[in-house]
């Protein structure tokens, strides 16, 4: 099991736009009312630091 996508790239604009859903760690995107994998990715990796916790 991959914990993190292949090729990640951060968004560096205020406009996203992610071609795949996400096909990593446990994510499935068959059911309603989920969101892509990399917006919370996004938002961790920019104002987190490392061994900071995260909560949900």
């Amino acid at each position: 099991m991959r914990w993190e996508p292949e090729n990640y790239n951060m968004e560096v604009t205020t406009l996203w736009s992610f071609r795949e859903r996400g096909n990593w760690a446990t994510h499935n995107g068959r059911y309603r009312g989920n969101w892509s994998p990399y917006i919370p990715r996004n938002i961790i990796k920019r104002y987190s630091k490392e061994n900071d916790m995260v909560l949900e």
